[in-house]
C-alpha cells in the first residue's frame, strides 16, 4: 500500500510539472505575439507621421534604382521626368510641349543633348524630320564626348536613309564616333550609316563594305539593296527570303520594309523573265511571292502570272487552278482579267457553256473592266460554237 502511494505522488508530481511547463510556454507566446504585434503599430505610426512627398521619392528611387546613373539624371527633374513620361507612352505631341516648358539651354551639357534627341524624336515621329533636324544639328555642332550626342547623329542618319540624302559633313561625324565608341551595337548603326550615306552617292563597293561589317537588320537590307543596283536580283531576293523565313527582326522593326521589298524586287525579276519568254524561271520567281505573301496586290498579280503561264503552255487545268485563286484570294485587283481568262480557258477546253458562264460574269459584276467588249464577243463566239456542235 505504502508503495501504490510513493507511485501515485511521483505521478502527480510529473503531471503538476508537464501543467506548469505548458502555462509557461503558452504565456511567452502570448507576450511575444503582443510585442510583435506593439511592433506593427508602432512601424504603421511611422509610416503614417512620414509625409507623401518623401514616400513618393521613395518609390521613384525603387522604381530607377536598376538604371544606369546617367539616366537617373533624367529623372532628378520633375518637368524632365513628366516629359520623358510622356515620350514613353507615345503622347509625343505632349511630351514635346513639355520639353519646351524646360529651358534646355541652361540645363547641365548632357542633359541639354538628352532633350534635344527626345525633341527630335518626338518630332520624327509625327513626321516632322525637318524641324527634328534643327534639334539634332544643335547637338551634333557641339560635338560632346556623351551617349547622346551618339544618338542624335545616328538618328539623323536614319532621317537621311528614310529620304535617301547623302550628307557628306554628317559621315565624318560617324568615322569619328565609330573611332570612340566601344559599344558594339552602336558600332553596326554607325558602320550601317556610313553604308547608307555611300550608297545613296552610288559608291557601291564601300556601301557594300561598311555594310558587311555590321551585324543588324538595316545592313542586311542596306546589302540587297546594293545587289538590287548591281543587278544582282537573285542576291538580293536570298537576302529578303531569308529574312522573312527566319523572322530575325529587331522586333520586327523592319518587317514592312523587308515585305515591301521582297514583294516589289521579286515580282519585277519575275516579270522581266516572263517578257523575255523564259516561263520557267518566272514561275520560280513568282511562286516565291505567291509562297509567302497570297494576298496582297503583289500576290495577287504573281497568281494572275502563274495562270498565264500555264495558259501559254497549254496546261488548262493548272491555268484554272490560278485562276480561280485570284478570284478567291480576298483581294480584286486581278479578279476581272482572271474572270475574263477562265473563259478563255473554257474555250480552249471547248467547254463553251462554262465559257459563257464566266463571259456573263465579267459583264455582271465587272461592269467598269476593260474586258467588257471582249467578253460579250467571246460570248458570241461560244454560242455559235454550241449551235455548231
Amino acid at each position: 500500500m505504502d508503495r501504490k502511494m510513493v507511485w501515485i505522488a511521483i505521478l502527480g508530481v510529473l503531471v503538476a510539472g508537464l501543467i506548469i511547463a505548458v502555462v509557461i510556454v503558452y504565456g511567452n507566446g502570448r507576450q511575444n505575439r503582443s510585442e510583435d504585434i506593439k511592433d506593427l503599430v508602432v512601424q504603421e505610426k511611422q509610416y503614417q507621421n512620414e509625409n507623401s512627398r518623401t514616400l513618393i521619392e521613395k518609390d521613384t528611387d525603387f522604381l530607377f534604382r536598376n538604371t544606369p546613373k546617367k539616366e537617373n539624371l533624367l529623372y532628378a527633374d520633375r518637368a524632365f521626368r513628366k516629359a520623358i513620361l510622356n515620350f514613353e507612352t507615345g503622347q509625343y505631341r505632349e511630351a514635346l510641349n513639355a520639353f519646351a516648358d524646360i529651358k534646355v539651354d541652361s540645363l547641365d551639357p548632357e542633359l541639354s543633348a538628352a532633350a534635344y534627341y527626345y525633341m527630335a524624336s518626338c518630332l520624327v515621329n509625327m513626321q516632322e524630320e525637318k524641324k527634328a533636324m534643327l534639334f539634332l544639328g544643335r547637338v551634333i555642332q557641339n560635338m560632346k564626348p556623351n551617349e547622346w550626342t551618339t544618338k542624335c547623329i545616328i538618328l539623323q542618319g536614319e532621317i537621311n536613309r528614310k529620304h535617301q540624302i547623302s550628307d557628306e559633313s554628317l559621315e565624318v561625324y560617324l568615322h569619328k564616333l565609330h573611332m570612340e565608341t566601344s559599344d558594339p551595337v552602336q558600332r553596326d548603326e554607325i558602320l550601317t550609316q556610313l553604308g547608307y550615306l555611300k550608297l545613296f552617292r552610288e559608291n557601291l563597293d564601300g556601301a557594300m563594305e561598311h555594310f558587311q561589317r555590321a551585324r543588324n537588320d538595316l545592313a542586311r537590307l542596306g546589302e540587297a539593296r546594293v545587289y538590287v543596283q548591281k543587278d544582282m536580283y537573285w542576291k538580293a531576293i536570298s537576302i529578303y527570303e531569308d529574312m522573312l523565313q527566319h523572322k530575325n527582326f529587331d522586333n520586327q522593326r523592319y518587317f514592312d520594309d523587308v515585305k515591301d521589298a521582297f514583294q516589289k524586287q521579286t515580282y519585277y525579276y519575275a516579270k522581266r523573265w516572263m517578257d523575255q519568254g523564259d516561263l520557267d524561271h518566272a514561275y520560280f520567281y513568282f511562286r516565291k511571292i505567291v509562297n509567302f505573301f497570297p494576298n496582297t496586290l503583289w500576290g495577287e498579280s504573281s497568281l494572275y502570272w502563274l495562270g498565264e503561264i500555264f495558259y501559254t503552255k497549254k496546261v488548262w487545268n493548272s491555268s484554272l487552278r490560278y485562276f480561280n485563286l485570284v478570284l478567291s484570294n480576298g483581294s480584286n485587283h486581278k479578279d476581272a482579267a482572271a474572270q475574263f481568262k477562265k473563259g478563255m480557258v473554257y474555250y480552249n477546253m471547248r467547254q463553251y457553256a462554262q465559257a459563257i458562264k464566266n463571259f456573263q460574269m465579267v459583264i455582271d459584276y465587272h461592269k467598269d473592266s476593260a474586258y467588257l467588249d471582249r467578253a460579250r464577243q467571246w460570248i458570241n463566239m461560244s454560242e455559235r460554237e454550241l449551235l455548231y456542235k
